[in-house]
């Protein structure tokens, strides 16, 4: 087995093990480099939790605080050098899923918003809807 191990690793430090572009051998994790990266992430999904859950709820200047936070921290992502944003190429896609990511999280919480969905077929179609016209049907 200690000598399974031993190739393994020798052969992990030779063949380069991409992931999304990273050389999983010589990547640096959890440096600061990605603190705004993950910090961006963060703050998009759970206002995306906040707003799906408490749709039509809530006090103006949330959405706006939020949107403030969400824009200044994924500026940041994309300006502050890191690792996981290389070219310019994974910058626009990161900005992309943050969007296109909100979208789809706010409205799979949405439908719980007064209640639960009576079913599942129930909650499909209320994702769906939620979706299509927003989380405040």
């Amino acid at each position: 087995m200690k000598i399974m191990a031993v190739l393994f690793r020798t052969f992990a430090v030779y063949i380069k093990l991409n992931l999304m572009g990273n050389n999983l051998v010589d990547a640096h994790r959890g440096g600061s480099s990605n603190a705004w990266v993950w910090t961006a992430t963060s703050i998009v999904f759970v206002g995306a939790v906040f707003f799906g859950l408490d749709s039509c709820g809530g006090y103006g200047w949330h959405k706006e605080a939020f949107r403030v936070s969400a824009a200044v921290t994924a500026i940041l992502a994309v300006v502050v050098p890191s690792p996981l944003l290389r070219t310019i190429v994974r910058k626009a896609m990161f900005l992309a899923a943050l969007v296109i990511g909100f979208h789809f999280v706010e409205a799979a919480f949405a439908p719980f918003y007064p209640g639960p969905p009576e079913s599942m077929s129930d909650y499909g179609t209320l994702f769906l809807q939620s979706l299509e016209f927003g989380p405040c049907r």
